[in-house]
């Protein structure tokens, strides 16, 4: 086999290997096409900025509304999102890691309306993940909506929606609507009132009272899941960084014996790259869930510091000192959670590019050796 040949075939094996880290660089999502009041981006970094028309939104932001404030935003089909006020919503950072992936959104807190275009022959199944539930849709025209206390809701207007929650899942098809409260039990569907009637501030002021008297015994229960589930991604991710060394290190045997001549074994070390990413992309769906899970949580228990704090009077002196421990032991966990998932995707996305230089180092030679061939 001529080294010319063997060019041709690394770079058509990279070319597959590619595929799975692809949109892990800062690809825009999807783009802000109405505001109103005040509305911020926060972005991956943490950086803050005004939303304006037209702005591209990004794998790992978060669309913040304020008390004034409404939006709506567009993925690339021209489906649609309306988000309402006193509402958060995030865009997984691992959006689009494959071409066969779909979009993630979480929505922390509030109302957001959807409609989901089912005519074009472009795949889009985006899911939605609230505090409570996991939100999976076909084509469709719906509304979420999260309160303070994490409960859920979704009222369907056309197409139909998959519910999940820990205590089970349910379809809610049109003109219907479901519940998950805060402990996490499903309430059947049932007949939606007219979407112009739908009293969604009043459902959420309900919650929000609610809460008062059930924070108390609410926040140990919390506390408990959230850090044996960080636990159990932080492990999740140091075996995802591990993994992304192991194609760095055969990344690297590739680049050696390529540059040694060695075709077979190069060719071989190209198989194996195959197979790590092959694996790489079994695992990550997994990975993907229970981490976007935990952001969630992640930001009610921020907005449940806050919540807790202004109304800490209300509360026994104990009482108040026990809900302010757990939510501290929380924002601990909270910050280890937020350290490994920086250092995951960052992780990923080197040992992406990195793949993506090999091929392009192999393109080179390639078109070199072409270069060098004699004229017939």
């Amino acid at each position: 086999m001529t080294i010319f040949r063997l060019i041709f075939i690394i770079f058509f094996l990279l070319g597959h290997c590619a595929l799975s880290f692809a949109g892990m660089e800062s690809l825009s999502v999807a783009r802000i096409t109405e505001i109103s009041g005040t509305v911020t981006i926060i972005r991956e970094d943490e950086n803050k900025i005004p939303a304006i028309p037209g702005l591209a939104l990004y794998p790992g932001d978060t669309v913040v509304t304020g008390p004034d404030g409404r939006t709506a935003f567009t993925f690339d089909r021209g489906d649609i999102f309306r988000l309402y006020e006193d509402s958060q919503i995030a865009i997984d950072e691992f959006a689009e890691l494959d071409k066969e992936e779909q979009p993630v959104l979480r929505l922390d807190l509030g109302q957001l309306w959807s409609r989901i275009r089912d005519k074009l022959s472009t795949r889009f199944t985006p899911s939605f993940h609230t505090p409570t539930a996991v939100i999976g849709i076909r084509g469709t025209e719906f509304e979420t909506v999260v309160s303070v206390d994490t409960a859920s809701a979704v009222a369907v207007d056309e197409g139909a929606v998959e519910m999940e929650a820990e205590t089970g899942r349910v379809t809610v098809s049109k003109g219907m609507t479901a519940e998950v409260d805060m402990d996490e039990k499903i309430v059947p569907p049932f007949k939606s009132a007219p979407r112009e009637q739908r009293k969604w501030g009043i459902w959420r002021k309900e919650k929000r009272d609610k809460l008062m008297g059930k924070l108390p015994e609410k926040t140990p229960h919390m506390r408990r899941r959230f850090e044996k589930a960080v636990d159990r991604y932080l492990k999740a991710s140091e075996r995802i960084r591990m993994a992304a060394d192991r194609l760095d290190a055969q990344i690297a045997a590739v680049r050696k014996a390529i540059s040694s001549g060695k075709r077979g074994r190069a060719k071989a070390g190209i198989q194996r790259i195959r197979a790590m990413e092959n694996r790489f992309r079994q695992n990550m769906p997994k990975y993907r869930k229970g981490l976007n899970r935990l952001k969630v949580a992640s930001q009610h228990s921020i907005r449940l510091e806050k919540f807790a704090k202004q109304n800490q009077d209300r509360f026994p002196a104990d009482k108040a000192a026990g809900i302010l421990s757990d939510l501290q032991s929380i924002k601990q966990k909270r910050q280890q959670l937020k350290s490994a998932v920086r250092q995951t995707i960052g992780k990923v996305r080197k040992t992406r590019q990195n793949l993506r230089s090999l091929k392009q180092e192999i393109k080179q030679q390639k078109s070199k050796q072409g270069r060098k061939r004699p004229a017939p």
